[in-house]
């Protein structure tokens, strides 16, 4: 009897970790570059300990690499490159296809907004930004970069 209550614990614990894994595997679905809405600019998005941050890696165009933070609302950063730019920060997986909580940094008009991110399929991921309440944002998809 006592074999019998352990194998189903083991077996129970198995299952559970078996999901847990998958669930964090599933977070990691939107880890990659990805191309912007305006089709300009690309940015990584990566895991940092347990949340999810992207970066401008590059451009499209060879001057991009030139382009710098011109619209920062602090002006001792406005000659700062983008490229190495965090634009996201503090995302969690929320178990869904939906990573929130985060914050989104938009340095065409240099302002910062919350969001949430929402991975329509493997390529397409939809970003929301808003201040206050999502009803009143704007959404933007980004496509992955091959």
């Amino acid at each position: 009897m006592k074999n019998h209550v352990s194998t189903i614990i083991f077996c129970f614990l198995l299952f559970t970790s078996s999901q847990a894994l998958a669930e964090l595997a599933k977070g990691d679905a939107i880890l990659g570059v990805w191309l912007n809405a305006e089709q300009d600019g690309y940015i990584e998005i990566y895991k940092k300990a347990k949340t999810f941050e992207g970066i401008v890696v590059g451009g499209v165009n060879p001057d991009d690499a030139n382009r710098v933070d011109i619209n920062n609302p602090e002006p001792d950063r406005r000659n700062q490159s983008l490229l190495g730019l965090i634009i996201l920060r503090g995302f969690n997986f929320n178990g869904v296809n939906r990573w929130t909580g985060g914050q989104l940094y938009d340095p065409n008009n240099g302002k910062t907004y919350q969001g949430s991110l929402e991975l329509i399929d493997d390529d397409k991921l939809a970003l929301r930004g808003y201040v206050g309440i999502p009803l009143f944002g704007r959404t933007e998809n980004w496509t992955r970069k091959n």
